[in-house]
């Protein structure tokens, strides 16, 4: 698991994602609006 985390951070998750998410756009041709990007971090206490 540690191996793939540190992997999973070289290449940059948010590289990795926009590369997932091409490739779901040519699979499934979905309009390019439906993508979302949200990059607001989320920190819950409690």
């Amino acid at each position: 698991m540690e191996r793939m985390l540190d992997s999973l951070y070289a290449v940059g998750v948010t590289e990795l994602f926009l590369e997932v998410a091409k490739e779901a756009h040519r699979a499934f041709a979905f309009p390019v609006r439906a993508l979302h990007g949200d990059r607001v971090p989320r920190a819950r206490e409690g």
